[in-house]
């Protein structure tokens, strides 16, 4: 959406135009301002001289003249414009084409003269210059008299070294140029509304008429990009009072520290949008150290004791594989760490948020997240008819224990489903035809001239194109890499199912070369065992607390073309994992896959595969089978 501000001088647009902009970010919106003359960029220089008197007195230059001074300050802004509303952004422009139609046309003295002149200034901005054309313009009405005296107690303009402009220091000027916003509301009442700004000669109040102006844009904003601010804008009444930044609440930022943490309930937080900062250390380096696991209260004194033991034999090994691989960052023994172990973590974002969060993760059911959220259990647990329509699922689907792991990375749909069919988007912006136009114009060429456009459009406008696309695709991973990616990929979409020793794990080459493998299986056997045992008392959601961190989990992502092309070209350790997914999207978009490639500057993507020296781990099934044998 395209908003314009439009006023006579002195009429409170600069106050409303940035007021205007913040209530639009409280409320969710990503805004893009300009603001007209853009008296800072060299293509100003002709308004700038002109408003100086340089060419002579401004009521005696033609306004076919000085129009063309106005009109390529924004021809030269055009491009950033097209860019603003490519990327779905509200643009919110102070004074547009309307100024000009308004001050230019204020000097003809026939209704019928000024019309003509209204329909050629159409014409050169929006035709032949080709600049943007805005959804609305909104007139702040200001009476002249009003209007006058206000711009009495502005400071000095810096574009030019008299007090005032030519414009604002001529009274008669004020009068026919708020005339003239009354006529093009009164001529184009779809592209102009007028705002009464003054009531019985009396200024309305800055709230008052930001509030007006709002009730105008309310039903034509779109839907905002984000949920915003819960308190949307405190404003200001007295006018002297407003500052450029209008007071908004936007709640405490300070990061919310977590001391003592399972993986498992930072699991249950991963892919929501929020930085997790924790270090994990397992098993602990100091033989005496504290209580490293969470022991859940529920579990009898039979299964507690058994789930000690397990625990136990799980950190014995793990400095085992330490001490025998000789890895300071603990990089393997990771793998068998129980998603019981207990951290410090530390969550960027804003408190209360974030408490709301936690009440609604998938794992809030868990007790040791009652202490942060302060609610009940019965709040917390799943509604009984939603676990039942889980439990007849699994028992269809889905064995006890095991699961097939399935493909490691599937895409799973991508938007558009032809490529071809964001040619009619991608002209939109350079075109005077409405969207339906332009698609039938699109069908009708072959398919070799659709594939040219498409190129040039993702060579030239690649990040335009690439936010028009959405990929979700589906993730088979460790838990350790699917919680990196998270971090990663903050502003994706996830979705992601509880973790489970169902879809197996995989055995690290190092492992195996260390001669570790049978005791690395052992531990992975133990937490199947325990995992089965808790499940047979009832207490299906504490099962997880014994998955290890490095069995297999099942995520969903939801990215932008821009988001998922952007995050391969600068995270280049993930690159194995979506090797695969990168196949599968040239097979459903391939001339953006290889436009794009050329496009970007990272030559990571156009290498060959390297030849892997080893063979890829294989993925083990579930089962409470032990080996007999070691291996030899």
């Amino acid at each position: 959406m395209f908003i314009v501000i439009e006023g006579s001088d002195g009429s409170g647009k600069t106050t409303q135009f940035k007021l205007l902009a913040e209530r639009l970010r409280a409320a969710g919106h990503e805004v893009d301002v300009y603001d007209f003359p853009r008296y800072d960029e060299p293509s100003s220089y002709f308004v700038q001289h002109y408003l100086n008197g340089e060419y002579g007195p401004a009521s005696e230059l033609s306004p076919y003249t000085a129009s063309l001074f106005y009109a390529l300050d924004r021809f030269e802004a055009a491009p950033l414009i097209r860019q603003s509303l490519a990327d779905a952004k509200i643009v919110l422009a102070n004074r547009y084409t309307g100024s000009n139609m308004a001050h230019q046309g204020a000097k003809f003295g026939k209704p019928a003269e000024q019309r003509g002149f209204f329909v050629w200034a159409d014409s050169l901005e929006f035709q032949l210059l080709g600049i943007p054309r805005p959804t609305i313009n909104l007139f702040l009405r200001v009476p002249a008299d009003m209007a006058f005296e206000l711009i009495k107690k502005k400071a000095a303009r810096s574009y030019t070294n008299q007090m005032h402009d030519e414009h604002e220091a001529d009274i008669e000027h004020l009068h026919l140029s708020v005339s003239t916003y009354d006529s093009l509301c009164r001529l184009f009442p779809k592209d102009f509304k007028a705002i009464d700004c003054a009531l019985n000669n009396k200024i309305l109040s800055v709230t008052d008429i930001n509030n007006s102006i709002w009730e105008v844009l309310k039903p034509l904003l779109p839907k905002p990009s984000h949920p915003g601010h819960s308190k949307t804008v405190n404003l200001i009444s007295d006018a002297k009072k407003i500052s450029s930044r209008p007071k908004i609440d936007e709640g405490p930022t300070d990061d919310l520290e977590l001391k003592d943490v399972s993986l498992l309930s930072l699991n249950s937080l991963l892919g929501q949008g929020f930085a997790i900062d924790y270090q994990l250390k397992w098993p602990p380096a100091n033989e005496k150290a504290r209580l490293t696991y969470f022991i859940p209260a529920e579990f009898s004194p039979k299964l507690a004791k058994k789930y000690h033991s397990t625990m136990d034999k799980l950190a014995t090994f793990g400095k085992r594989v330490n001490k025998s691989l000789d890895v300071p960052n603990q990089k393997y023994a990771s793998h068998i760490a129980p998603l019981a172990t207990l951290v410090d973590a530390k969550i960027s974002g804003n408190p209360q948020t974030l408490k709301q969060l936690l009440s609604k993760a998938s794992a809030t059911s868990l007790t040791e997240l009652l202490q942060v959220t302060k609610q009940t259990g019965a709040q917390l647990k799943e509604p009984q008819a939603l676990k039942q329509i889980i439990r007849q699922m699994a028992a269809s689907r889905l064995g006890a224990n095991s699961a097939a792991p399935g493909q490691g990375v599937k895409l799973l749909s991508a938007t558009p489903r032809n490529e071809l069919d964001l040619l009619a988007d991608c002209l939109y912006p350079y075109s005077n035809l409405s969207r339906d136009e332009i698609a039938a114009e699109v069908d009708g060429w072959t398919y070799q001239q659709k594939a040219n456009a498409l190129k040039v459009f993702c060579e030239s406008e690649t990040r335009a194109v690439l936010k028009k696309i959405q990929y979700r695709f589906e993730i088979t991973e460790d838990t350790l890499t699917l919680a990196s990616l998270a971090q990663s990929l903050l502003g994706a979409d996830a979705q992601f199912q509880a973790p489970s020793p169902r879809y197996g794990y995989r055995v690290p080459a190092a492992i195996e070369e260390a001669a570790l493998d049978e005791g690395f299986i052992e531990c992975f056997d133990l937490s199947l065992e325990l995992y089965s045992d808790i499940q047979a008392a009832g207490l299906d959601y504490l099962a997880a607390y014994t998955v290890l961190a490095g069995h297999l989990q099942r995520w969903q992502f939801t990215l932008d073309g821009e988001g998922f092309f952007g995050w391969l070209a600068n995270e280049p350790g993930s690159k194995v994992i979506f090797e695969p997914l990168i196949e599968q999207i040239a097979e459903v978009h391939p001339l953006i896959t290889e436009s794009v490639k050329k496009s970007l500057t990272n030559e990571r993507w156009s290498q060959p595969k390297q030849q892997q020296a080893r063979k890829a781990p294989e993925v083990r099934r579930p089962t409470k089978k032990r080996r007999s044998q070691s291996k030899k």
